[in-house]
Formats: C-alpha cells, structure tokens, sequence
C-alpha cells in the first residue's frame, strides 16, 4: 500500500497539536505546530486553481486564527534571532 499525503489532516492536525502544546504551556512548541500547520495551508492554496475557491479557503475562519497564530511565531523567531546576533 502507498502512502497517499493528505494535506488537509496534516494542517488540521497541526494546529490540534498547537492547540494542545499552547495547554501544556510549551509556547515555543506550539508557534512552531502552528508554523507547520500555516505552511501547509499555504502549500494547499498555491495548489488551488480556482481562485474564488482558493480566496474562499485562505480567507475562512479557521485558516486566518491558524495565520494568526503562525505570525505570532514569525515574529518571535525574528526577535529571538536580533537578540542572537546583537
């Protein structure tokens, strides 16, 4: 049997993780499940032809607090790397 990825339970299941890293209060953990859960997302969107379905999926509920979440962790690696080098 071949191994079919399946990108919408792979995004889904990383922002569950995030979900349960953030209630075990391991901040780090969880920016990073929901890095991997944003890059996906944006993986699936490039791969949308239909722009109506495409703008439809990025811009849903779900997907935006995943986005949200993801930045935060942007942004603390940014600032964690300016505190590195300085």
């Amino acid at each position: 049997m071949k191994f079919q990825p399946n990108p919408t339970q792979l995004w889904k299941t990383y922002a569950v993780l995030g979900d349960l890293l953030q209630s075990q209060v391991r901040p780090d953990d969880a920016h990073r499940a929901y890095g991997d859960a944003y890059s996906v997302i944006e993986e699936v969107a490039t791969n949308l032809q239909d722009k109506s379905l495409k703008n439809t999926f990025l811009s849903s509920h779900y997907v935006q607090k995943i986005r949200q979440k993801a930045q935060r962790e942007i942004k603390r690696e940014t600032e964690r790397s300016k505190l590195e080098t300085s």
